[in-house]
């Protein structure tokens, strides 16, 4: 991942419900708004782990102490133990979760917009998930080489995430109001409406993008390709 630690990150998810933060986008800008909310994800983490740092990991002042030389009676038994000399230290924070923290780089931002859009670290999670995949079974599932999987594993993972997005913002929406309990049924029916409309949508575009055996030069059971009719 992108501005990630050595081999390893973390990664925040966040979702907006079309609030106030839509109300500030500059020029009507489509993903304004989710990467404006993204900016403040590592912020945030690190305010919350220097705060952890003040509270547990405070070191005290230490006065500055000379040193003391070892001290025996007449019989030789030791009446005073020898003792270096402790230099002054002022009281500080030791900020051993801040370093913890940094290991892991920038914390990735998962944004999910109101309408179906999202931030850069969720396209960059995208491309890496279909690398690996085409990376690792491209043979196996039929296409030519790894450019022809990645270029329709890209068209159909990015087109299924962004009409699960829009289905789950329209759940979110329905969840909500049954549950500030709003007894209008007309809106209820809307929502439903839109939610079974975006699973025919979602279905059709399934059945036109990727289908199985309708390329007579296929070599593979299970090539996926894209076919457009233009009539």
């Amino acid at each position: 991942m992108p501005r990630a630690g050595v081999n390893k990150w973390l990664g925040e998810v966040k979702t907006l419900n079309a609030g106030g933060i839509y109300e500030h986008v500059p020029d009507n800008k489509r993903c304004a708004a989710v990467e404006k909310r993204a900016q403040k994800i590592h912020a945030s983490y690190v305010k919350k782990i220097n705060s952890l740092d003040e509270e547990f990991n405070k070191i005290k002042e230490i006065k500055a102490q000379p040193a003391v030389e070892e001290v025996k009676d007449d019989e030789g038994n030791i009446t005073t133990h020898a003792r270096a000399a402790i230099p002054y230290r002022p009281a500080s924070i030791a900020r051993r979760c801040a370093a913890h923290l940094e290991t892991f780089g920038v914390i990735c931002s998962f944004v999910v917009g109101a309408y179906g859009e999202w931030s850069k670290d969720v396209d960059a999670l995208i491309k890496l998930c279909i690398e690996e995949i085409s990376d690792n079974e491209w043979a196996s599932s039929g296409f030519l080489c790894q450019d022809d999987c990645r270029s329709v594993l890209t068209a159909q993972i990015r087109q299924e995430w962004a009409f699960l997005c829009l289905q789950e913002s329209a759940q979110l929406i329905l969840r909500r109001l049954n549950a500030v309990g709003n007894n209008r049924n007309r809106s209820k029916k809307r929502v439903t409406y839109e939610i079974k409309r975006f699973e025919r949508m979602h279905a059709k575009r399934v059945d036109f993008l990727s289908y199985l055996n309708q390329n007579p030069n296929n070599f593979c059971h299970n090539h996926f390709y894209v076919h457009c009719d233009w009539n």
